[in-house]
């Protein structure tokens, strides 16, 4: 099989150098750590694209505002644009064209169109819909159709798609009718460093919540409402949030603030709070794979999100926890008495996700399947 030597493309290469955004593209990164990527190329607009088009999509909404500038196909075409202008000269160093996401075509540029063509996915704007958003989807049905449309060209140009998971492999053939032949459930590797072998303590009653954004779309408001369910039953039991600012009168709940993982002291100071908590709880509404949990299962600590999207697949997929019913705060706090009440439970949970993120969800895992696909696609 012939190595190859991949021509990298990606709107945001800076982010996943930092290693806390876009995960997606992180493949591209620890595919370069192996000496596979010769070039990243960035799908980059001028700041006045992107004011221009943001302006233009303006909502008196924020959250519509902000979702149509997301799914803008000008944007997109534009970043296209961008990606060719990028390449016009010289010999261009690859064999192979690894795009992240879909937000740019590779197809309509003359001077990749004979390389074979792949791209790595955490989502996809049909799974997204099917997610709770809380939009006004008949306020977008213009930009919705155009988008569907844009990402449905770029699927049908391409060699392979990559996903994280196979609910989103699901996604692609049943709703894109891409043939499965094409679509490759990779996987994802967990954003925080290899956690080395420890003896967890799981003596307290500690519910850890980290989400750096989106406090109600991740569940907060009904992992609020549960945990006062919870204490009823379990009087020492704690709530520690991070990522939310937000005063509390309660003493058993404790707002950390944004915890920033680029420094080494904030990724050592969220490391030693999943380490010491009993249970990870994010009833998500809308979630596109679910990192954060896999953070969590790194540390031997067990798992609830909701029973949608991709979730169940990470959590009780690998024994690492349960899945509630979506927006059932009754259901959530049932979940989560049952495994702060349980040490042994909580020790099996624990131990069978730590050994789901060394087996299956890290970067040398993920990259090995991707060269493998896209080596039998070289003469």
């Amino acid at each position: 099989m012939k190595r190859p030597s991949i021509l990298g493309f990606s709107s945001n290469p800076q982010l996943a150098q930092q290693g806390v955004s876009c995960t997606n593209a992180l493949l591209c990164t620890h595919l370069k750590e192996k000496e596979c990527v010769s070039r990243i190329y960035p799908a980059h607009l001028s700041r006045y694209e992107r004011y221009g088009i943001f302006l233009r999509n303006f909502s008196f909404d924020k959250d519509t505002w902000f979702f149509k500038d997301r799914i803008s196909v000008e944007k997109a075409r534009l970043k296209s644009a961008a990606v060719a202008r990028s390449i016009e000269d010289g010999p261009l160093p690859g064999n192979v064209c690894l795009q992240i996401g879909s937000d740019f075509a590779l197809h309509g540029i003359e001077r990749l169109k004979r390389l074979p063509k792949f791209s790595y996915h955490d989502n996809n704007i049909l799974a997204f819909l099917k997610s709770n958003h809380g939009l006004d989807l008949n306020a977008l049905k213009g930009p919705v159709e155009r988008i569907v449309a844009f990402e449905r060209e770029v699927y049908a140009n391409l060699d392979g798609i990559f996903t994280m998971t196979d609910f989103l492999k699901n996604s692609f053939v049943n709703d894109f009718g891409i043939e499965q032949a094409r679509v490759h459930t990779i996987g994802v590797g967990c954003n925080l460093p290899p956690i080395p072998d420890f003896k967890k303590n799981y003596s307290g009653s500690t519910v850890l919540f980290v989400a750096k954004d989106s406090f109600v779309q991740k569940g907060g408001e009904e992992l609020l409402a549960a945990f006062k369910i919870v204490k009823r039953s379990i009087r020492d039991a704690k709530l520690v949030l991070v990522g939310p600012e937000m005063k509390t009168d309660d003493p058993d709940i404790i707002c950390t603030g944004f915890i920033d993982k680029r420094s080494k002291a904030g990724e050592e100071r969220l490391i030693e709070l999943y380490k010491s908590a009993s249970v990870f709880v994010m009833p998500s509404h809308v979630e596109a794979t679910g990192n954060v949990f896999i953070e969590a299962m790194s540390c031997k600590l067990p798992c609830i999100g909701a029973d949608l999207s991709a979730m169940p697949e990470i959590i009780n997929g690998n024994g690492s926890g349960m899945v509630a019913k979506p927006g059932d705060v009754d259901d959530l706090a049932q979940k989560m008495i049952a495994i702060l009440a349980d040490r042994r439970l909580q020790i099996e949970m624990g131990e069978a996700g730590f050994s789901a993120v060394r087996n299956k969800y890290n970067w040398n895992t993920v990259c090995d399947k991707a060269l493998e696909i896209m080596g039998s696609h070289l003469k």
